[in-house]
């Protein structure tokens, strides 16, 4: 077993390789430590048998890559903040590319309602699935006010259980143009 401080003067550096079972604690001034190498590759990371299978990169105009050894980059942050799964320059703030797999993106949820929020500045709509239906619209469940689309394709508006394949309901009450075409 074998314990050392190593000091290095406030403007030195230090290089080489530095082997244990411990871990490597840098403490330098209150406002930040860095870590700096010769090219992108930044900080390698080893799998049990030495094998280098991720790189930490930082690139000279200020974007961020997770790289994985002999494959590429696999998370990009740009340096205007986008972020990249799947490719190297984002072009928008999360750009996913799937590379050739008909799944660009999974999402789940261990409730009763999974959903999807997009939002403006003044309005909100949802994606989402609940009791085996798909709905879109404005309220953040399936109910009579978003469109549904069931499992066995029926589309409803107006209703959360379709029985036809597009079926529009409204209450007895309400006057409703079922549709409009105009020339």
């Amino acid at each position: 077993s074998f314990s050392a401080d190593i000091t290095v003067a406030t403007t030195g550096t230090f290089g080489g390789n530095i082997q244990g079972n411990g871990g490597i604690k840098i403490v330098g001034p209150a406002s930040h430590n860095t870590i700096q190498s010769a090219n992108e590759y930044t900080l390698g990371l080893n799998d049990q048998n030495g094998v280098n299978q991720w790189w930490l990169k930082a690139y000279a105009n200020g974007g961020f890559a997770i790289h994985e050894n002999n494959v590429g980059d696999k998370f990009t942050i740009a340096a205007g903040g986008n972020v990249g799964i799947g490719t190297t320059s984002p072009q928008i703030k999360l750009d996913v590319n799937a590379s050739g797999s008909d799944s660009v993106a999974r999402f789940t949820s261990t409730d009763a309602n999974a959903r999807i929020l997009v939002a403006d500045n003044s309005d909100t709509f949802y994606l989402g699935v609940q009791s085996s239906k798909f709905y879109i619209g404005g309220d953040a469940s399936a109910t009579t006010t978003n469109l549904i689309i069931d499992t066995s394709g029926n589309v409803g508006i107006g209703t959360t259980s379709p029985s036809t394949k597009l079926e529009v309901a409204a209450s007895a009450t309400t006057s409703v143009d079922i549709a409009h075409f105009s020339n």
